[in-house]
């Protein structure tokens, strides 16, 4: 008798589920899009080009976030980036005196042209006084940026043509800044020739008779004076910082500090005149000038009319003070 089978396996099928698949799922076929050849029609955009034309909105935010930036602070940054001409290291050339570098700055051109009008007719009329100026053109960034991009159709077809615009007008300008600078020591740290003898005062106004007059009662030496009338640091940084488009991921208050810190290598100014177009109700309450350190004074001007007798008088006679007191002298 053989041995029994081997029972086969019994299998059980499971019972049919409905079916879960959602066809609204389905993913597309993956595509790759890369630049196009040469002659294709369209135009590669890239995420800085997309960035860049977004531009008018975009740079208005970033342009009054910067300015939201307290001025006292921007200052306080520039003087660590460029400061006033130190005393000399040993071994240099020893200088003959030490003169004032004054900055007009502000973001107002026409506030500027009647501030620094005023101070150069004041200083300039003192024989004591041995005033040189600097200034620069007051146009706009976009303006001289516009310039450029007229000087060839090619600019209008290389990639990210506004920023490096803008670029190279700064650099430009940080080049003649940097020359200037040099003109500035010069001026401030030569000691002037002796004052004439016979000097009148013909030919001057009430105003400027008298601030001969009171500054020869303190000083018989003469003070070389450079004067800077149509905004230094301050002023540039601000403007070329607005007008500059982000296309990177750095924040507006970065932004600001790359641009400003251009200004490396520059002297800074002894005594910053910073104009500020305030409200009547600003003005009471804080008044016309404010000297707010020994290096820094504000000039608060109705932003609905020009600057008056009394500022002006006031302005005057704060700058000459400033002069006399001569602490920009203390580090020689």
């Amino acid at each position: 008798m053989g041995l029994p089978s081997r029972p086969r396996p019994v299998y059980y099928a499971p019972p049919p589920r409905a079916s879960t698949f959602n066809p609204s799922l389905r993913l597309p076929p993956l595509q790759i899009q890369s630049p196009p050849l040469a002659g294709d029609s369209a135009r590669y955009v890239s995420p800085l080009d997309v960035a860049m034309s977004r531009g008018t909105d975009s740079q208005v935010g970033v342009g009054a976030m910067i300015m939201s930036i307290p001025y006292l602070n921007k200052i306080e940054t520039l003087c660590r980036i460029c400061p006033a001409l130190q005393v000399p290291h040993p071994g240099s050339p020893r200088t003959e005196t030490r003169g004032a570098l004054i900055a007009i700055e502000g973001p107002r051109p026409e506030m500027l042209r009647m501030v620094a009008g005023a101070v150069e007719r004041m200083l300039s009329g003192s024989e004591d006084i041995v005033l040189k100026k600097w200034g620069d053109d007051d146009s706009s960034p976009r303006a001289e940026e516009a310039g450029m991009a007229n000087r060839g159709s090619s600019w209008r077809f290389k990639p990210h043509a506004e920023a490096s615009r803008y670029c190279m007008s700064y650099f430009g300008r940080m080049t003649r800044w940097h020359e200037r600078s040099n003109e500035i020591i010069q001026h401030i740290t030569t000691q002037p020739g002796p004052m004439p003898d016979d000097a009148t005062a013909g030919g001057r106004s009430r105003s400027t008779t008298w601030l001969a007059e009171t500054l020869a009662s303190t000083s018989n030496t003469r003070v070389p004076v450079a004067l800077v009338t149509t905004g230094f640091s301050l002023t540039w940084s601000d403007k070329f910082a607005c007008a500059m488009p982000i296309i990177d991921s750095y924040a507006p208050v970065d932004h600001w500090t790359w641009v400003a810190t251009f200004w490396r290598g520059i002297v800074g100014p002894d005594l910053f005149i910073y104009v500020k177009p305030s409200s009547e109700e600003d003005i009471r309450k804080f008044g016309n000038i404010e000297v707010k350190s020994n290096g820094i004074m504000v000039v608060r001007i109705d932003e609905r009319r020009e600057m008056d007798e009394m500022t002006e008088r006031r302005l005057v006679f704060e700058t000459v003070e400033w002069v006399r007191g001569g602490t920009y002298k203390t580090s020689f």
